[in-house]
């Protein structure tokens, strides 16, 4: 248990999908969002994959070294690091969606 919170981190669990939903969803949803992946354009100026990835990783770290599952994180963090090896980490996060839609 974190020392500053006074619930165990499984506790939050039953929170994750309604994060995801309510917070991650939305973001790849907006008018922006869906300009950027009709045009293929993915500049920011703001969360980058890069700082996504990093953000990912310790999220995974955090959960594995309390003990909550993180492997459903595993498929999209192996995504962010295969985009940013490649040279996109400046871009958008959205740019997520060239790779889910090749993959089989």
């Amino acid at each position: 248990m974190l020392w500053w919170v006074t619930r165990t981190a499984s506790a939050f669990q039953p929170f994750v999908e309604e994060w995801l939903k309510n917070v991650i969803l939305l973001g790849y949803t907006t008018h922006s969002a869906g300009q950027m992946l009709n045009e293929a354009d993915y500049k920011t100026e703001v969360s980058n994959l890069h700082t996504n990835m990093l953000v990912l990783d310790h999220t995974v770290k955090a959960s594995n070294e309390l003990g909550i599952p993180s492997e459903w994180m595993t498929p999209l963090q192996n995504n962010y690091h295969q985009l940013v090896k490649g040279g996109y980490g400046t871009d958008s996060p959205e740019r997520i969606f060239e790779i889910i839609s090749h993959q089989q």
